[in-house]
């Protein structure tokens, strides 16, 4: 249904949270696409612009677009899980906050071992909400 049910985890960045959202065939990370009503780029027909660069990531469980450049967005996002992240802030668009289950992503990041950041095991999501 183009949803994020069944989209895996596919990197665990100590310094920064879990990277997930690759909702296309491959769902590896290498990739990402959004709805088609949403681009206007002939280009990059898969990718839309940066939206407000208002929220911070100034605290642990921000939800913010995992963007390749200026304007490359796609269904790709990440989750922090560290206490201050300046370094994301003006590159990727924060638009929400993890409001429960925080302390599980914290154990996936301190716990599950990962090649390269690449998790060894699955971590997929069961079930998600939708707007």
């Amino acid at each position: 249904d183009g949803g994020y049910e069944a989209c895996k985890v596919f990197k665990i960045e100590p310094k920064v949270g879990l990277c997930l959202g690759d909702i296309t065939e491959t769902n590896n990370g290498t990739q990402g696409s959004c709805h088609p009503s949403i681009s206007d780029d002939a280009v990059n027909p898969d990718t839309f612009e940066h939206e407000s660069l208002v929220l911070s990531h100034a605290q642990k469980g921000m939800v913010s677009m995992l963007s390749t450049g200026l304007d490359k967005n796609d269904s790709r996002f990440f989750i922090t899980t560290v206490d201050d992240a300046p370094h994301l802030d003006g590159k990727h668009v924060a638009f929400g906050r993890v409001r429960e289950g925080l302390d599980v992503l914290e154990d996936l990041v301190q716990n599950v071992f990962t090649k390269r950041g690449r998790p060894t095991v699955d971590i997929e999501v069961v079930s998600c909400g939708s707007l």
